[in-house]
């Protein structure tokens, strides 16, 4: 660490500073960054991953209903004209999930940039929010088993993961 500019030969010889040709000149070498850094940049490239993989789906799944004669998860038969979908809910509600879903995780990081500063934490928010994108993921799929689908049980299960979702990519 660069104290002061004195006269380098009143120093001892572990503490000599550059002189100002030796800062100019000499290559500036990176120090060796933390393995969390690695672990946070993997983590926030999973949350886009994860943000920008659903969010173009919603407005499909939640528009169209189920294919007749599909395979039972939204997917129409193979070689006919088709469009996939599953909760047949019309063009409106699609469009009001899909933006609020967007609203929510552009708006909610406000608040937990204030929440990490205030009361948790910023690694320790990150790691709740890894959770919370994992349950929400985890009961995303399960809202998408043919079951519910073909019972019309998926919506509650599915908005509530959608939601839960948005929360956990708004804490990044």
């Amino acid at each position: 660490m660069i104290q002061s500019f004195q006269d380098p030969d009143s120093l001892p010889t572990n503490e000599k500073v550059p002189t100002d040709e030796e800062l100019k000149t000499l290559r500036r070498v990176a120090g060796k960054l933390p393995t969390i850094a690695y672990w946070i940049c993997a983590v926030e490239f999973a949350e886009r991953a994860s943000y920008y993989g659903v969010q173009p789906l919603f407005s499909q799944y939640v528009n169209r209903p189920l294919p007749k004669n599909g395979n039972g998860y939204g997917a129409p038969p193979r070689g006919t004209q088709q469009t996939a979908g599953a909760l047949g809910m019309g063009s409106v509600r699609a469009t009001a999930v899909s933006q609020s879903f967007s609203m929510l995780c552009y708006s909610l990081p406000v608040f937990f940039g204030w929440l990490s500063d205030t009361r948790t934490g910023r690694f320790k928010l990150v790691c709740y929010g890894v959770g919370v994108c994992g349950v929400a993921h985890v009961l995303m799929c399960a809202a998408g088993s043919k079951h519910l689908l073909a019972t019309g049980g998926a919506k509650g299960p599915f908005f509530i993961s959608v939601y839960i979702l948005a929360i956990g990519a708004g804490r990044s």
